[in-house]
């Protein structure tokens, strides 16, 4: 398992107007939001929407007792990206760059893909363009590694991935 780090981080979410970003994502950022965590999120998805537009789909996922609203809000950003289009990830490394300096982010990124599995492997295609170094790696965190270990989606995914992180 990970342990929690206080390091800041830039994390580029992947499929960021679905369902499962909305039901779960949102109060689970924030719940880091509470416990001081510093960060900043690109949502990325097909959807056309502003940064402010972005903001009010999350503002309406979180819970009603959420307070502080509007600086949690003000970390997010919103990019509209086809995975399938390369060129498309050129300007998302200019802006990563931007925001890395603007919250002092020292270059750390967390790639979170809430799509469907199989758009897993094109998306790790495309980190490369969006990175900031050479020292790159994935980590995993299962709910239950052993059933997680076993299912076939999941090593069908590990194989596509593997050469993209090498």
């Amino acid at each position: 398992m990970i342990e929690s780090s206080k390091e800041p981080v830039l994390i580029f979410l992947f499929g960021a107007t679905g369902d499962l970003a909305r039901r779960k994502l949102y109060s689970a950022l924030y719940r880091l939001y509470k416990r001081d965590q510093e960060f900043a999120v690109i949502g990325l998805a097909r959807r056309a929407h502003t940064d402010e537009t972005y903001r009010d789909l999350i503002n309406d996922s979180l819970p009603s007792e959420v307070g502080q609203r509007q600086h949690f809000l003000e970390r997010f950003y919103y990019r509209r990206l086809d995975i399938t289009r390369p060129e498309n990830f050129a300007t998302l490394k200019e802006f990563s760059d931007e925001l890395n300096e603007r919250y002092q982010l020292k270059g750390n990124r967390i790639f979170y893909l809430s799509l469907a599995p199989a758009y897993f492997a094109e998306a790790a295609k495309k980190f490369e363009k969006i990175r900031t170094s050479n020292h790159f790696r994935l980590e995993t965190v299962s709910y239950r590694e052993a059933v997680w270990a076993r299912s076939e989606i999941l090593k069908r995914i590990k194989r596509k991935l593997a050469p993209c992180l090498l």
